[in-house]
């Protein structure tokens, strides 16, 4: 979820960025329609991809014909089902809060994220496999819960620092952060990354 279409979004260009080197590719095809503010973020988060990965990658920009957003079926196809992912999930959490979600609540942002997650990780396409599958070689094996379940998770940096306290708090699971694994849960201190949850 952005403020702002463009590359002002500094959040925008700092993710693609990062999931692009997270993939693992030296060559990448970047492929967009032609509205400015896109080729504007394209731009950025190719310098800063490169700025990671220096001269160990190759990304070529490529547009599509005006008006023909046909040409990009496969992204239009998957666009539809994060969009239908994050509809589903905002109507469970809707009926399992038995309250309505409105569309500025800051669990949204938590939601599309974790949505197009749980596709990559869950959804089983016509070669028996997952996208993460295909990318990562494995399946995804660490635990999970519903997004928005009340969890005990093990607070960070705590062994042996008090003997005397509990090690656990509680927290609002908010998804997992895939590129080490570790959980987001919401405080009311803000979000913290944990390894272990309850």
């Amino acid at each position: 979820m952005l403020k702002c279409k463009g590359s002002d979004d500094h959040y925008a260009v700092k993710r693609i960025a990062q999931d692009m080197v997270n993939m693992g590719y030296s060559k990448f095809v970047f492929k967009s329609d032609q509205e400015p503010a896109i080729l504007s973020l394209k731009e950025a988060v190719s310098r800063r991809v490169t700025a990671i990965k220096g001269d160990g990658v190759q990304i070529i920009p490529e547009v599509s014909p005006v008006g023909e957003s046909a040409s990009n079926g496969d992204v239009e196809s998957a666009v539809k089902q994060v969009q239908g992912q994050f509809r589903t999930l905002r109507l469970y959490l809707q009926s399992k809060f038995n309250e309505v979600i409105p569309d500025d609540h800051k669990a949204l942002a938590w939601l599309v994220p974790h949505s197009a997650h749980s596709l990559n990780r869950y959804l089983v396409g016509v070669d028996g496999r997952t996208p993460r599958q295909r990318l990562k070689g494995r399946n995804f094996k660490r635990e999970v819960v519903d997004i928005g379940e009340c969890v005990w998770y093990l607070k960070p940096k705590s062994q042996g620092v008090d003997k005397m306290n509990t090690r656990w708090s509680e927290g609002v699971w908010l998804g997992v952060k895939e590129e080490r694994g570790e959980m987001l849960i919401g405080t009311p201190e803000g979000v913290l990354k944990v390894r272990t949850i309850r």
